[in-house]
């Protein structure tokens, strides 16, 4: 277990919620199937008292008469469509326990979930929210052969320096929050649609500590478009907006005294548009990329201008394309990398191998991936 450090003052329980209740809100959009098993997974839980709270986003699949078995277990609501976040916060605002988990409905717990994380909450006034590892798995529910989502993780990780540059807390399937601090900073924010777990976990650390449990206690799924750090190609450009504005919100929060991590804004922002270049590369869009790519330079030219740097956020993107090209991803690797090279602003120097070295591992990445998946005939 991991608990970092800081100077703010201890959360209180807030004598309006229930003591040691912990509320787990459930929102879904058209998720029947899914929905169920992942409630099943919380009322598996071996930790007492909690609540379960779904939020029906406006589904049309019947998902209220597939659960219609299990009230008196649960508490449902559906509303008019609206949005994940908007879910989120009415399921905040009816809750009634001292801490809230939150559960997406295609994710599920394993039952210790609770049971492990409730007494680093219980023992550390200072801490606000507790997070874990959590395993991957597939569409169908099939365990992925990867490491645990965070088991790498540091104490540093949990830093807000480290949070400025990227969401190192993750998903929120895998966090614990004390109910007081989430209505604090009012839950989450709508205008933001990539992005509103960062955008929360940000709002949450400038506030208070958080903590971690080092176990997989989260089955987390993946499915074919959300499998590498990849967004489609008509989101890039939203996401981009959303990153630089929940940014600018944490940047605008931090008191005026708090030079260092201040110097952290064009670092952090810079990140941003490299990553949306990247994206716009792997989907072909040059002219846009380059234009972004140019950006990050001119904002961070220590960083981006480093080859090595440059190299591991190119491969996890491009590997993403490789992945929905499914057969085809053979020729197509080849033509991503010659556009990435071919489109690079002038400021940017590459060395000679760059390309080939890049082709080369993508090549490897889809031949272990159709390896692992048993398609002998693209390997």
């Amino acid at each position: 277990m991991i608990n970092t450090s800081g100077d703010h003052n201890p959360m209180i329980s807030d004598s309006r919620f229930t003591r040691n209740l912990v509320s787990v809100v459930i929102p879904t959009y058209n998720r029947r199937t899914l929905v169920r098993t992942a409630i099943e997974s919380a009322l598996k839980q071996t930790y007492r008292p909690i609540e379960v709270i779904v939020v029906d986003d406006g589904s049309m699949d019947a998902t209220k008469e597939g659960l219609a078995d299990l009230e008196g277990s649960i508490t449902y609501m559906w509303q008019e469509n609206q949005g994940e976040s908007i879910a989120r916060n009415k399921g905040i605002a009816m809750a009634r326990g001292e801490y809230v988990a939150f559960l997406d409905s295609d994710d599920l717990w394993l039952p210790q979930k609770l049971e492990r994380q409730l007494p680093v909450l219980q023992g550390d006034p200072h801490s606000i929210a507790v997070g874990c590892e959590a395993l991957l798995m597939d569409g169908e529910g099939r365990l992925i052969d990867a490491p645990p989502v965070s088991r790498d993780v540091r104490p540093d990780d949990y830093r807000l320096e480290s949070l400025m540059l990227a969401n190192t807390f993750g998903g929120g399937s895998s966090a614990v929050v004390r109910r007081a601090a989430l209505d604090t900073v009012k839950g989450f924010d709508p205008a933001i649609r990539f992005g509103e777990d960062w955008d929360l976990w940000l709002q949450l650390r400038i506030l208070g500590d958080f903590a971690f449990v080092h176990e997989p206690l989260a089955l987390i799924r993946r499915h074919r478009d959300t499998q590498s750090h990849l967004p489609r190609r008509e989101h890039v450009e939203q996401r981009l907006s959303d990153h630089l504005y929940l940014l600018t919100k944490a940047f605008d929060r931090l008191p005026e005294s708090d030079t260092r991590l201040r110097t952290l804004r064009p670092t952090s922002m810079a990140r941003q548009y490299a990553d949306a270049a990247l994206a716009a590369y792997a989907w072909g869009e040059h002219d846009r990329a380059k234009e972004w790519l140019s950006m990050a330079l001119r904002m961070d030219p220590t960083n981006w201008s480093d080859p090595e740097a440059l190299y591991r956020r190119a491969k996890d993107y491009f590997v993403g394309v490789s992945q929905l090209q499914g057969s085809s991803a053979v020729s197509a690797t080849g033509a991503f990398v010659r556009g990435f090279m071919h489109h690079l602003p002038t400021t940017l120097t590459l060395p000679a191998h760059f390309g080939n070295r890049l082709q080369a591992d993508l090549l490897a990445e889809f031949g272990y991936q159709t390896y692992v998946s048993g398609d002998r005939t693209t390997a």
